[in-house]
C-alpha cells in the first residue's frame, strides 16, 4: 500500500495548448525552411491561407472567414502571396465584379513541393509514434478542431 504511486494529474487545457502550439511552430519551421530551400518565399503567416484556400478559389470574405482574421489582414496576406507570384485576384464567375484569389502556376508549384515536404514529415512522424498512436493524435487532434470551429471544411492538398 504505500508503495503505490501519487497519481498523475490530469493535464490542463493551457498545457494542452502549450504543447500543440510548441509542436505546431516546430514542424511549421521545419517545413518552412525546406521550403525557402527550394527557392519558395514562405512564412507562417502565407502557410496559414495556403492551406486555407482550396483549388477552386474563394471570395476574400470567405477567405478572411475561413482564416477567421479580419478582411484587412486577410487582404495583406492575399497581397503579400500576390507580390511573390504565388496566387492572384480573378473575377468570380458568379459575379464579374467581386474577384476570388486563386492560385497561379508558381502556386501550384509551391502545392506541390509542400505535398513531397509533407509526406516526408509524414513517415517521420510515423516513425516516431508509430501508425496507430499517430493516426490517433490526428484523430483526436482533428475533433479537438472541430469542436471548436465546426463546420470548416478540411482542404487536401494533395492536388
Amino acid at each position: 500500500m504505500g508503495d503505490e504511486a501519487p497519481e498523475k494529474p490530469l493535464p490542463t487545457a493551457n498545457g494542452l495548448l502549450r504543447h500543440l502550439i510548441g509542436a505546431a511552430n516546430a514542424i511549421r519551421a521545419e517545413i518552412g525552411a525546406e521550403i525557402v530551400a527550394l527557392g519558395h518565399e514562405y512564412s507562417p503567416a502565407a502557410s496559414h491561407l495556403v492551406v486555407n484556400l482550396p483549388p477552386e478559389g474563394l471570395g476574400m470574405s470567405e477567405l478572411a472567414d475561413r482564416l477567421r482574421l479580419t478582411p484587412q489582414r486577410t487582404g495583406q496576406l492575399v497581397q503579400n502571396l500576390e507580390s511573390f507570384g504565388y496566387v492572384e485576384r480573378v473575377p468570380a464567375p458568379e459575379d464579374g465584379r467581386a474577384r476570388r484569389v486563386v492560385f497561379t502556376d508558381r502556386g501550384r508549384e509551391l502545392l506541390a513541393d509542400i505535398d513531397r515536404i509533407d509526406e516526408r514529415y509524414t513517415r517521420l512522424l510515423v516513425e516516431r509514434l508509430g501508425p496507430e498512436r499517430f493516426a490517433r493524435l490526428c484523430e483526436d487532434v482533428e475533433s479537438l478542431d472541430r469542436a471548436f470551429r465546426e463546420d470548416d471544411e478540411l482542404i487536401d492538398l494533395r492536388r
